[in-house]
């Protein structure tokens, strides 16, 4: 059986609804052995607060109070990643 860590990273701004439904698919995988790192790139909608309200601990996020960018935010969770294999989601 597979049994390597699988690192996720999902940069995200002003994307709540979406951004739900990116982590739901991830949790609904049957591969269940992953980290997911969302990046809130300043994000001024309910972000902040549905990234507070998860407790899943495979599930972490970083926050940006001013927005860097897609590429910041990616190279950022890449970095913060410890997994032997990495790969991205977009939130939509």
């Amino acid at each position: 059986m597979y049994k390597k860590t699988v690192g996720i990273y999902m940069p995200t701004h002003n994307r709540v609804a979406l951004l739900k439904k990116a982590v739901e698919s991830v949790l609904q995988q049957t591969y269940q052995n992953f980290k997911l790192v969302i990046v809130n790139d300043g994000s001024t909608d309910d972000t902040q607060k549905y990234l507070q309200s998860i407790t899943d601990s495979r599930i972490k996020y970083i926050h940006h109070s001013v927005p860097q960018g897609a590429c910041r935010s990616r190279n950022e969770a890449i970095a913060s990643l410890d997994t032997e294999l990495i790969t991205g989601l977009d939130d939509d």
